[in-house]
């Protein structure tokens, strides 16, 4: 998400020499298709800078006055991202362990002696 946010604005700032970096991110599946699509960071990039001066001040007020008009606009809730014939990648996350942890040795308590070897109580030591 992160990522995505940075991607954003460098490509909201615009120069097409950072063409080739944003492309390397979307083919390294850094970003989120469900953000934007492809075709979005290369218009941005490539808008001229007096449109680009014009938007920004037109979009990046503190009050949205409309926050459903405004976001009915974004990718995730186009016709184009839900009409099925673009199958985005999925987000690139990790899928949480199935299953139940299990330690392999006894819970260390906070007044016991630090595994680590030091001879001091384990909340002073590593367990600070």
């Amino acid at each position: 998400m992160v990522m995505d946010g940075l991607t954003g604005a460098v490509a909201e700032i615009g120069g097409p020499e950072h063409l080739p970096t944003l492309r390397r991110w979307w083919d390294s599946g850094w970003l989120d298709p469900q953000v934007a699509d492809w075709d979005w960071y290369e218009t941005e990039v490539n808008r001229p800078w007096a449109e680009r001066l014009q938007r920004f001040g037109r979009h990046h007020d503190a009050y949205v006055p409309d926050a459903i008009g405004l976001m009915q606009r974004w990718y995730c809730w186009s016709d184009r991202f839900h009409d099925g014939k673009e199958h985005p990648r999925p987000a690139q996350r990790p899928e949480a362990a199935a299953g139940t942890f299990r330690r392999d040795a006894p819970k260390v308590g906070r007044n016991d002696p630090c595994p680590c070897g030091s001879g001091r109580k384990f909340k002073k030591c590593c367990g600070a």
